[in-house]
Order: structure tokens, then C-alpha cells, then sequence
């Protein structure tokens, strides 16, 4: 009952992310971080969402922030999907489980197959730092790393090197 909860709410904040209208812009020249709005590395290998419409999304809903970012490679698609909890300033924010609130999921559909699923929990961690927080101009920018387990097996996925800056919406 745990997995198939932890499924659709997923599936859920997938469906509400891809449909909401936040925007990316390019890092100013200074930033160090990368030179993309969204990028990380997924077990090593460099990740950049390339869907040229709400391939990044970052979106504040009832007072919680939340960021989705979108690879699709063939018939093979992954999305990257934070939830952050109640942002209001730059801050740290450690990653575990769904029930937690403030975790990160790892989306990968092969095909016509169902999504696998991989999340923080527990003993599956990471870090999202929040550098900046603008409400005026609702900008957020930060970096951020974690491990991810897959919800029906042994498997995980390792991010790394992560950063954005982005434009967010509200709800």
C-alpha cells in the first residue's frame, strides 16, 4: 500500500508540474555553478532537461516550492521532481522521505512501460541549498545532490553536481 501511494504521488506532482507555467533564464555570466538554468549529473553522466516547452517548471502552491525538469531521449523519458516544502528565504534543506514532505523522486519511462520510480527516504538522502529567494522577482536559484532508491526493488540513482536558477509561478 506504501509503494502504490508513493506512486501516484509521484505520478501527481508529475502531472501538476509538467502543466504548471514556470519559466528558465539563463545564469548571468558570474554564476558558477553551470551555465545551464537546470543541470546535474544522473550516476555520472551529464543531465540537461532538453523539452524546449515547461522542460523546467518551478512552482510555489500553497506556500511549497517545486521543481520539475524533463529529459527525453528517444522513447525513453526521466523527470527530475522536487518537493521542497514552505521556502521563504535561502536556506538548506535536507531530502528523505515522501511522507517528510521535502523529497526529491527520479522518474524513468523505457517505452510504453510503466514509470520506475525512484525516491529519497530514510536511508536514500540528499540536499537541495536554496542560495537565492527572491519574492519580488520570484527567482530561486541553489544546488543540490541526493541518491534516490527505486520503490519496488534494490536499485537506486545517484545525482550530483546539480544547480538552477530559475523563474517560479504562483498558485
Amino acid at each position: 500500500m506504501k509503494k502504490i501511494f508513493i506512486i501516484l504521488l509521484s505520478l501527481l506532482f508529475a502531472v501538476i508540474m509538467f502543466n504548471c507555467g514556470g519559466t528558465t533564464e539563463p545564469k548571468d555570466d558570474n554564476q558558477t555553478n553551470g551555465s545551464e538554468p537546470f543541470e546535474c549529473k544522473v550516476d555520472g553522466e551529464k543531465w540537461v532537461p532538453n523539452v524546449s516547452e515547461n522542460g523546467v517548471t518551478a512552482s510555489m502552491a500553497y506556500g511549497w516550492l517545486s521543481i520539475t525538469a524533463t529529459v527525453i531521449d528517444g522513447t525513453t523519458s526521466e523527470q527530475i521532481i522536487f518537493s521542497l516544502g514552505a521556502v521563504t528565504e535561502p536556506c538548506t534543506i535536507n531530502l528523505g522521505s515522501a511522507f517528510s514532505g521535502k523529497y526529491a523522486n527520479f522518474l524513468r519511462t523505457v517505452g510504453a512501460t510503466s514509470p520506475v520510480s525512484f525516491f529519497t527516504d530514510d536511508s536514500h538522502t540528499g540536499t537541495v541549498e536554496i542560495t537565492k529567494f527572491d519574492t519580488d522577482k520570484k527567482k530561486v536559484e541553489g544546488t543540490f545532490s541526493f541518491t534516490a532508491k527505486n520503490v519496488t526493488g534494490d536499485n537506486t540513482v545517484t545525482v550530483t553536481n546539480g544547480s538552477f536558477s530559475l523563474t517560479y509561478t504562483t498558485n
